[in-house]
């Protein structure tokens, strides 16, 4: 989970090994396709924008789920295309209240938060989201708050960069 500067949005991405054996994040932006990207490219967001970290992983998740769960990203969301007309529905739904079930509901949607939460249901046979279909941050924030993630204390270096809960 990452929370971005002074913005009032997180962002949730996936921790990945590539081809070469290089930890990458599983991540899926508004305007891009999901792509692993590099450490490098993560520090950035910390460094220039402010933004603060926080590794968790879902409670009872073993080492070999979460590769699972890794796998799964790299074979089946990777290279998918970000949904940013869910976004804005989500967005008009926060500020007029909900217009239809459709936009609580649907299952076509695709954000940052569904390749991980897919990824750990379908790769891994673990859904700390549940019962939300099209979870988001914000149901990841919440799901950590009911015990249903742990924090991994020491995986992040700099604690400059830890969210603090």
């Amino acid at each position: 989970m990452r929370c971005c500067g002074n913005a009032p949005w997180s962002h949730d991405a996936l921790a990945v090994t590539d081809d070469a054996g290089f930890l990458r994040f599983g991540d899926c932006l508004w305007g891009h396709k999901a792509t692993a990207s590099t450490i490098a490219e993560w520090e950035a967001g910390c460094y220039h924008d402010g933004d603060s970290v926080l590794v968790l992983r879902p409670v009872g998740a073993s080492s070999e789920d979460g590769e699972r769960a890794a796998s799964y990203w790299l074979a089946k969301i990777e290279g998918r295309s970000y949904d940013w007309w869910s976004v804005v529905q989500i967005g008009i739904k926060a500020i007029f209240g909900q217009l239809s079930e459709r936009i609580d509901n649907s299952e076509a949607k695709f954000w940052c938060t569904e390749g991980c939460a897919e990824s750990w249901s379908i790769g891994a046979g673990l859904n700390p989201w549940a019962p939300k279909v099209n979870p988001t941050p914000g149901t990841t924030a919440k799901r950590l708050l009911q015990g249903k993630f742990l924090i991994v204390e020491d995986a992040i270096i700099d604690r400059k960069y830890k969210i603090e809960v």
